[in-house]
C-alpha cells in the first residue's frame, strides 16, 4: 500500500476525521487530503506530527514509504550511451564537449607566459 492509502486506512481506524486529524498534527486540511491522495509527502515535523495524531509510532506510518534505496533499475543513459545529466554544470559541458570541435592545432597551443 502506498504512503497515502495507509495515511487514510490509519486515520479511519482511529476514528479521526480529516479536519480533526489535521488540526492535532497542526498541518492544513488541503495538505493532509493530498498525502492521502498520493501527491507528494510530508515533512519530517510533519510526519512525526502526523504518527503522534494518530497513536501510532513514526515507524508505522513509514511502511507505506517508498525506499529509493530500493530501486534496482539502472541509472538512465542518453543517446550516446552516457549517463544521465544530473545537474545543469553537467549538462553545460557535455554540451560545449560535443559541439566544440577540436583539432590537433588546438593540443599544440599553449598559454602566453
Amino acid at each position: 500500500m502506498s504512503f497515502g492509502g495507509d495515511l487514510r486506512t490509519l486515520r479511519q481506524e482511529a476514528v479521526v476525521s480529516r479536519a480533526d486529524l489535521a488540526r492535532r498534527a497542526g498541518v492544513p486540511v488541503s495538505a493532509l487530503r493530498h498525502w492521502e491522495n498520493g501527491r507528494g509527502l510530508p515533512g519530517v515535523p510533519a510526519f512525526l506530527r502526523l504518527a503522534e495524531a494518530l497513536g501510532v509510532p513514526a515507524e508505522r506510518l513509514a511502511e507505506g514509504v517508498d525506499d529509493p534505496a530500493d530501486d534496482e533499475s539502472e541509472p538512465a543513459q542518453d543517446a550516446h550511451g552516457q549517463g544521465a545529466v544530473t545537474t545543469p554544470g553537467q549538462a553545460t559541458n557535455r554540451l560545449l564537449s560535443a559541439s566544440t570541435p577540436t583539432t590537433p592545432a588546438d593540443s599544440d597551443r599553449t598559454a602566453p607566459e
